[in-house]
């Protein structure tokens, strides 16, 4: 194992050999290393962002051989990178060139994002004051059906 003073030394016949301050040599090797932990990050992300295609992929070259539409099935795995575009919401695998052919549906989910937006505020507030309107504050039964 190299210890600190086998490491300074060397960075010293670093920064000698290149006439730059140790200093320097340390930033460089640090952001050298920085930049080469991003770049293994990125290629994790990158494998799973393949790897999920693939999935993909694997699902719409099912759906095309049940359906006998050889020409898509004949698309590798490189042409659909650059070609596929989206499971419309019936579970039909689209390529770009379908975009404007059909009609997409509008995605249920979509409906709660304008919840959220809604300027309601905190929810939970909102069902405590309703809670509070409509039931007897000592007995905590529902004001529904009752006259007193």
């Amino acid at each position: 194992m190299t210890t600190l003073d086998e490491l300074i030394e060397k960075v010293r016949e670093i920064a000698e050999r290149e006439q730059r301050p140790p200093e320097d040599i340390l930033a460089t090797m640090l952001h050298d290393y920085e930049a080469a932990q991003q770049d293994s990050k990125s290629a994790e992300v990158d494998d799973e962002i393949r790897a999920f295609r693939r999935k993909m992929y694997a699902r719409a070259r099912e759906y095309w051989r049940k359906a006998g539409d050889e020409e898509r099935l004949k698309l590798t795995d490189d042409e659909l990178d650059e070609q596929f575009w989206l499971f419309d919401n019936d579970g039909v695998p689209r390529l770009k060139s379908d975009e404007g052919t059909f009609e997409l549906k509008p995605d249920p989910l979509e409906a709660l994002v304008g919840l959220f937006d809604s300027g309601l505020g905190d929810l939970s507030t909102s069902v405590r004051e309703t809670l509070e309107k409509t039931t007897h504050p000592k007995y905590g039964w529902t004001r529904r059906d009752r006259t007193d």
